[in-house]
């Protein structure tokens, strides 16, 4: 599964942000990835999911592969990017403060969510392609949540609007504090479920600007380096 989305993020241009959710008794699990495990009701590792909207289960690599870029597309092409988001944080101690502003382009219904993750973790890896190690560099990894692990719904009811949102979030012990960086997510109700319409990254202390792209650009997985995309 890890070594299918490096491969579907370059086919993708580098537009898709993985955050690694760890439960069935991982080390790296904690209550926030419990939540989210028992939510989404998984039962086998790795199991993906992309956008919000589509499972994809652990096959070989070229499958795995082609079914996490099918996925991404199918988002893309169904939907028109309609958000983004821009933030600055800052780390007090062991408390992390989030300044976050969300842009929405059409009036309707939205939530925010907001991780800090933790990359650059050593530690063990079952891989059946390769095999184990005790040295594998876990990336992206879930360490605790700034909104409602499911995310904060809001409302907007007019085109054009930006919601400014002020969070914060403890770092665990154990956590190194130069390799933690804050995924911001913006999802938009279809009916009565969400996916993901945009996301972003950053590291914790450094400034997030909002990039825009002009022209028509259709996407939900745009607002990661180096893609960064967002109509407006």
């Amino acid at each position: 599964m890890a070594t299918a989305m490096k491969d579907a993020d370059k086919e993708l241009g580098y537009t898709l942000e993985v955050i690694s959710v760890h439960g069935g008794g991982s080390t790296h699990q904690n209550d926030v990835s419990i939540s989210l495990v028992n939510h989404h009701g998984i039962g086998n590792y790795p199991t993906g999911l992309v956008d919000g909207r589509t499972y994809v289960q652990n096959m070989e690599i070229p499958v795995t592969t082609r079914n996490i870029v099918d996925a991404a597309r199918d988002t893309e092409s169904t939907y028109g990017t309609l958000t983004g988001a821009s933030w600055t944080s800052s780390l007090s101690g062991n408390q992390v403060i989030l300044n976050l502003s969300a842009y929405i382009k059409k009036a309707g219904s939205y939530k925010v969510t907001a991780y800090l993750v933790e990359d650059k973790i050593i530690g063990y890896q079952a891989d059946y392609t390769y095999g184990a190690s005790d040295r594998y560099e876990h990336n992206g990894v879930l360490k605790a949540s700034f909104t409602d692990v499911l995310g904060n719904a809001f409302t907007v009811s007019e085109d054009n609007m930006i919601k400014d949102f002020t969070y914060s979030a403890s770092v665990p012990s154990g956590c190194v504090k130069e390799n933690l960086r804050i995924v911001v997510f913006v999802e938009k109700a279809d009916g009565s479920e969400y996916y993901v319409d945009n996301s972003a990254t950053e590291k914790v202390g450094v400034q997030k600007h909002l990039a825009v792209k002009s022209g028509n650009w259709i996407g939900g997985n745009e607002g990661i380096i180096p893609g960064d995309d967002i109509t407006l």
